[in-house]
């Protein structure tokens, strides 16, 4: 039977006592810690990653079954109004819900199964799409349900400002360059002075093309209990999460999204980035706390860090000048652990190389880290390449690009020189 919030909770609390309880006893004797300490402090920071991972798996789940809840309370209602709207141009079917998208649902289901036993009345509901095998735009409801799991297995669709872009190729996002003086205090008839005016740059934003292909068992396919649907889109929406987490976090920019640990002036330049206080291969508390105080308040109020966990594991051992432990787990379900008060994310695709001038984590407000992604996602059949092994694959096509459009809500984590 699978743990408990509560039991996750207070298994990880008892690990990470436990292993500070072997670095505090080194501390205290002033020595460093044995082979077999080093050893059994690592199996205890393991069993705490372990119980994180397990409490994110949980909390993902709840939120995935009551959107599905929603949604198809959603249905139902519409349904019982018997609405059936036509679908907007250029959308295959309707308003999820609605009488059409129902069918058209029922028509794609029908075609993944197998597109040569579609009938006309079908075959018409997919008009505009190659239905013996090309692509084919998935139903509104089914590319809402994916696009909810994707942002629910990334967290940084939460915070992040996200743009649907339905038809146009591209969107325009302004990036701040310079902001105006203050104002002046005046006499009520003294001249107002000439300021200069904020400078902007632009950053024209086009989604980029991902695609995944997924390959089903044709017996799995024949299986009338298993929904094809709803095991493609869980399969998809998990490998699209972490193709744009990737690229959110370290993307180029060119062919996909630009990432908060590219250097690029039409992102995050060099000015962002703090090392002050950190050695050429740790970080250490005066560096973190410089990386904090680098943003304003108004951007530190909702920032968040995020390292990889191989930081973490160094970050956890780090103490102020009271000998208090800097980052404190969470021991509530749904909190984030916090750093230096604020919340700490973890990320495999975050830099993890402990060396000179390397970047290290970041410390961002989201809010300001733009996404823009097409609202269509794109299902192709391949019926015949996978014959053989007794296979059929789909692709799916997304779309998404992403940038940093505020520099100053950002400072990225470096270690010295």
């Amino acid at each position: 039977m699978p743990a408990t919030a509560k039991e996750l909770i207070d298994k990880r609390a008892k690990a990470i006592t436990s292993a500070r309880a072997i670095l505090d006893k080194a501390e205290a004797e002033k020595r460093a810690n044995t082979a077999e300490e080093n050893v059994e402090y690592d199996k205890w920071v393991k069993e705490a990653e372990e119980c994180r991972s397990g409490l994110d798996a949980l909390e993902k789940r709840t939120a995935l079954e009551s959107a599905e809840q929603e949604l198809a309370e959603q249905r139902k209602k519409l349904e019982g109004e018997g609405r059936s709207n036509p679908p907007p141009a250029g959308q295959v079917g309707g308003k999820p819900g609605d009488v059409r998208d129902k069918q058209v649902r029922a028509a794609f289901r029908s075609w993944m199964r197998d597109p040569g036993g579609l009938n006309t009345e079908q075959r018409g509901l997919l008009a505009g799409s190659d239905a013996s095998g090309g692509l084919l735009v998935m139903p509104l409801e089914m590319m809402g349900g994916m696009i909810e799991a994707i942002r629910h297995n990334l967290w940084i669709y939460n915070s992040a400002t996200v743009i649907q872009l339905p038809t146009a190729e591209s969107v325009g996002m302004l990036t701040e360059a310079s902001t105006m003086d203050d104002a002046t205090w005046h006499d009520e008839i003294q001249a107002v002075a000439e300021t200069d005016a904020p400078t902007f740059g632009r950053r024209e934003m086009t989604p980029k093309l991902s695609k995944k292909l997924v390959k089903i068992s044709t017996k799995l396919i024949r299986q009338a209990t298993v929904s094809v649907e709803n095991y493609l889109i869980e399969r998809l929406a998990r490998v699209f999460a972490v193709t744009e987490e990737k690229a959110f976090l370290t993307g180029t920019g060119v062919g996909r999204p630009l990432g908060v640990f590219t250097l690029s002036d039409h992102g995050l330049p060099t000015d962002r980035d703090v090392s002050t206080g950190n050695t050429a291969t740790a970080v250490t508390p005066d560096g973190l706390l410089n990386a904090k105080y680098a943003l304003y308040e108004s951007a530190r109020a909702s920032a968040n860090w995020t390292f990889h966990r191989l930081v973490l594991a160094e970050i956890y051992k780090l103490k102020d000048g009271d000998g208090k432990y800097l980052w404190q787990p969470s021991l509530t379900e749904g909190a984030p652990d916090r750093l230096l008060g604020l919340p700490v994310r973890e990320s495999e695709y975050a830099p993890s190389t402990m060396t000179a001038s390397q970047y290290v984590g970041v410390l961002a407000n989201w809010r300001d880290y733009a996404i823009v992604e097409r609202s269509q996602v794109r299902i192709q059949r391949l019926t015949e390449l996978f014959s053989l092994t007794g296979q059929v694959g789909f692709i799916a096509e997304r779309e998404v690009d992403g940038g940093p459009v505020r520099k100053e809500s950002f400072v990225r984590v470096k270690l010295g020189s």
